[in-house]
């Protein structure tokens, strides 16, 4: 349908799609001299669309960046 967005919508592991999204984020993170820790306890899932949940995690961890180094 136009102007909609389409979810895909399953079972996901929460620290598997942090550490994917801390890992795409560490070179500009130790560039910037923070450090990114994962605090999610392995065996937690969301329902949630993992394209769309690993974008929501990566603008966070980069808007988290941005208030540190200022």
């Amino acid at each position: 349908e136009e102007g909609r967005l389409h979810l895909d919508l399953r079972p996901i592991a929460l620290d598997g799609v942090v550490n994917h999204c801390m890992s795409l984020l560490t070179p500009q993170a130790e560039a910037a001299h923070v450090n990114l820790v994962n605090l999610v306890p392995a065996g937690i899932t969301v329902q949630a669309d993992e394209q769309r949940l690993r974008q929501v995690l990566a603008r966070g961890q980069q808007q988290a960046q941005r208030v540190a180094v200022a």
